[in-house]
Parts: C-alpha cells; structure tokens; sequence
C-alpha cells in the first residue's frame, strides 16, 4: 500500500513540477509541444482543434502524457522560439519547476503546522515535493540545476554550450542519476 501511495504522489509532484516549467514557458510565449510524466508512455492526451483557427501558442496544441517508467517527467517546448529565448528567460524556465515543487512543499508543511489540515497522503505529498526540489537543485545536466548551470555559463561568458556538448551532459548525467539513485540504493 506505501508504495501505491508513493507512486501517487510521485505522479502528482512530477506533474506539478512539469507545470512549472509549462507555465514560465508560456509566461514568455513560448509554445509547448508536451508535456511528459514519467517515461515509456501509457496514456496519451491529444486536444482536439482546428489547425487554422486555434491561436499557435493555445494550450490545445500541446500533448499531454503519462509514462510508466517512475523517472521524472519532460516538457517540451518549440525548439526555435526556446532556443532565441535569452539565457535569464531560459534559467527561469529551468528553475520553475523546483519553484513550484518547493511551494507546494511549503503550503503543505503550514497547513500541517498551523493544524489547518493534514493527512498522512498529504504529508507524503509534501515530503516527495520537497525532495524533488532538491533532488533537481543538483548540477547534474539533464536535471533542472544542470540546465540552469548551463544558462549561468551562458550569461558569464556570453558562448553557448553546443548542442553536441549539452547532447554528451545528459548522456553522462543520465547514467550518473541512474547509478546513485535506482542502482545504488539496490544495495
């Protein structure tokens, strides 16, 4: 039963997050193209709409998924409109997720502390948010800290890393998350 309520939670603090990043992005009219919640997809949501008639930056024209696979979640956005974004938008769209992972932490714990309302789901809730958070404050790209250390060295130098460069960071970042996070604790 934990662990179905883990998972629960898992989903909703990942979907909260993701929605940090969609709404900064589309704060700087930026359009996205997905919206991803856990990996290996099992559901997928298509709005409907008419091609010509719904306005390019809608909601409507982005797809909304659930995956199977407990690793974390992806938004996309439109690569071009992303890419001439300046670096400081970038960072804040970077860093929107943990933003809204740590107020959602915060909220809980008051409502907990001031005895306004608590649950054990929603002190689970609070806890896998606030874990998120710090979790994606590590300087590991492809996680929200890599990418936010990429704008910051973006912003200092005025250079962008390359698409090959940051390609070859998430690779290895990747296989770094992998090992301290799902193989590791195996032991």
């Amino acid at each position: 039963m934990d662990t179905l309520i883990w998972l629960a939670c898992l989903v909703i603090v990942v979907f909260i997050h993701e929605l940090g990043h969609y709404i900064a992005g589309r704060l700087f009219k930026v359009r996205v193209t997905e919206v991803q919640v856990f990996f290996f997809p099992i559901i997928t949501y298509t709005p409907t709409f008419d091609y010509y008639k719904t306005p390019r930056d809608s909601w409507r024209r982005t797809r909304w998924i659930l995956g199977i696979l407990p690793f974390g979640g992806i938004t996309r956005f439109d690569p071009y409109q992303y890419s001439v974004l300046p670096p400081l938008k970038r960072l804040i769209i970077s860093l929107a997720g943990i933003i809204f992972n740590l107020l959602t932490w915060f909220v809980i714990m008051m409502l907990m502390v001031t005895g306004v309302y608590g649950s054990f789901f929603m002190y689970y809730l609070g806890t896998v948010s606030g874990y998120l958070a710090l979790l994606n404050l590590i300087p590991v790209y492809p996680l929200d800290g890599g990418a936010a250390m990429l704008e910051l060295y973006e912003m200092i130098t005025g250079k962008s890393p390359s698409n090959e460069f940051r390609q070859k960071l998430a690779i290895i970042g990747t296989i770094l998350i992998i090992i301290f996070f799902w193989i590791i604790p195996l032991f």
